[in-house]
């Protein structure tokens, strides 16, 4: 579940700390952008800007808040090995899927269901 009680209430906490000035690692950064940015979709959905370095946080801070599953849409030439450094973390592929557009200037986005275990 994409937002569930969990995940919302660990977010919106680390959104004020960024407010307030906190240090976060990329990773943790990352995290955060993907779920704030995933709010009106019924899917997190990360778009490709995480590097391979970043993912062992990104991934961790996903667990953290409860995150079961996110979609990359990633079409980058590092998608590869964001993939094994999800796979490296735990996760696996779940599921090709399509994330439709939200609106008539989008278009639909082909993705990767990625299974946080």
């Amino acid at each position: 579940m994409k937002n569930s009680e969990k995940t919302q209430a660990y977010f919106e906490a680390m959104g004020k700390r960024i407010e307030q000035g906190e240090k976060f690692t990329e990773g943790q950064l990352e995290a955060y952008w993907t779920w704030f940015y995933s709010r009106s979709k019924e899917e997190i959905v990360e778009d490709g800007h995480l590097w391979g370095r970043d993912v062992h946080d990104f991934i961790h801070t996903m667990r953290e808040a409860g995150v079961e599953s996110f979609v990359t849409i990633d079409r980058s030439t590092g998608l590869m090995e964001n993939l094994h450094g999800f796979a490296a973390e735990g996760c696996a592929i779940d599921t090709l899927c399509t994330i439709k557009a939200e609106n008539e200037y989008d278009s639909d986005k082909q993705g990767i269901r990625i299974k946080i275990q």
